[in-house]
């Protein structure tokens, strides 16, 4: 029941106001950004896990074709809504 609540909250309240401020950059921006802080927060929870050193030996497994491909997916869903939000900012200032 709490899923759904916060479903929600994050779809109704928080959403709109992130897809607006994607909406201000361009598509390939989004895109590269997506996907850096993708990997950088696998980085983070690696050095939380296996500590600094290993970390970046264990970042290696992260760079294979399904991975990549997961996360090129997720990175195409951030692109997909600044480009909804894109298309719905008036060009002329809401005027």
């Amino acid at each position: 029941m709490s899923g759904e609540i916060f479903s929600g909250i994050f779809g109704g309240l928080i959403a709109p106001v992130v897809s607006k401020w994607l909406g201000k950059f361009k598509l390939w921006k989004v895109f590269v950004a997506s996907l850096v802080m993708i990997y950088l927060i696998l980085y983070i929870i690696g050095v939380y896990f296996v500590g600094f050193k290993n970390s970046f030996f264990e970042m290696q497994q992260y760079f294979q074709l399904k991975v990549m491909l997961v996360a090129s997916l997720v990175a195409a869903c951030a692109t997909l809504v600044a480009f909804l939000a894109h298309r719905e900012i008036p060009k002329d200032g809401g005027k």
